[in-house]
């Protein structure tokens, strides 16, 4: 049995596919590619599928990526043409490879945030921005668990935020930030996109959320 990552870009209309679809997604496209892939015990068993780490919907991404376990000899190469033949609009495989990084490793997340306003709004928005952010508080209303129980509470994500560069291009304001990831804290982008817009109030045409890389604690890139 050999393990291996398929790394895949989710662009497009497919940014609004749930991770749940998505899973079916990869499920239906694993078996239409027919790919010796190794199923689940018990009653009702199932292709093996690990995701890297769930993507917010409405995020689009370059670097998602799946494992999977194949139970015959097949190469890399023969992986990436028959699971590439078989995918929907919108999800491009770009790479098959070896594992190298466990998934618990992921500690930050790199967004660009693209947000499109009337240029002569851009240059105030950016200063208003930075000003917000070079503070020490910004707080959002989270969902969390307590028990079986959903609770409400107040999070400062200035402090799930380790880096932040704002920028104008052309008639669009450029976000780059990078954020807290992985199983313990884990910063959906579009908070900072609603707290921005509660504090500043955007009066955007368009905002476009890229997830660009998964990073580990000292800044490599998860692969």
């Amino acid at each position: 049995m050999r393990p291996i990552r398929i790394g895949f870009k989710k662009i497009g209309q497919a940014k609004y596919i749930s991770h749940l679809d998505l899973t079916r997604c990869m499920a239906r496209a694993l078996k239409r590619a027919k790919l010796p892939v190794w199923h689940t015990q018990g009653f009702n068993p199932h292709p093996y599928m690990s995701f890297a780490l769930p993507l917010p919907l409405g995020v689009e991404s370059l670097c998602e990526s799946m494992d999977i376990r194949l139970t015959h000899d097949i190469s890399d190469e023969e992986v990436f043409d028959k699971i590439s033949s078989v995918m929907p609009q919108g999800i491009m495989i770009t790479g098959v490879n070896k594992p190298v990084m466990d998934v618990s490793v992921i500690a930050y997340a790199s967004y660009n945030i693209l947000i499109e306003l009337p240029k002569t709004q851009a240059e105030d928005f950016c200063s208003a921005v930075k000003a917000l952010m070079s503070g020490n508080e910004l707080m959002v209303e989270k969902i969390g668990k307590k028990g079986r129980k959903k609770v409400k509470k107040q999070v400062n994500i200035i402090d799930q935020i380790k880096k932040f560069d704002i920028n104008m291009e052309n008639d669009s304001v450029s976000i780059d930030a990078i954020t807290a990831a992985g199983n313990n804290i884990n910063l959906n982008p579009w908070l900072i996109v609603h707290a921005i817009d509660r504090e500043i109030s955007i009066k955007a045409d368009s905002v476009k959320i890229t997830r660009k890389s998964l990073l580990s604690a000292n800044g490599e890139e998860f692969n």
